[in-house]
């Protein structure tokens, strides 16, 4: 089983064959495109680096759509939590 399975990984792998066959909205493509770009250096982000022992790492921004899974999990966990 693959534990790093998410959302990116199934639209990059599966969107051209689906579009193959079925016609998106336009509102459907851009969100499709808003999750494939999130937390990428398609949409920037920031390089933050140690002043010790110099360890870099990236911090891509996020899309922000509502639908988006990674961007909506703490939204989500709320919601589950009041329930």
């Amino acid at each position: 089983m693959n534990t790093n399975l998410n959302m990116q990984t199934v639209l990059s792998s599966h969107l051209d064959t689906y579009q193959a066959h079925h016609t998106l909205s336009p509102h459907q493509a851009q969100v499709c495109h808003h999750m494939q770009d999130c937390q990428t250096d398609a949409l920037g982000g920031l390089q933050w680096c140690c002043d010790q022992c110099a360890y870099q790492r990236a911090a891509y921004h996020s899309c922000r759509d509502r639908h988006c899974p990674q961007c909506q999990w703490r939204a989500t966990q709320a919601w589950r939590d009041k329930q």
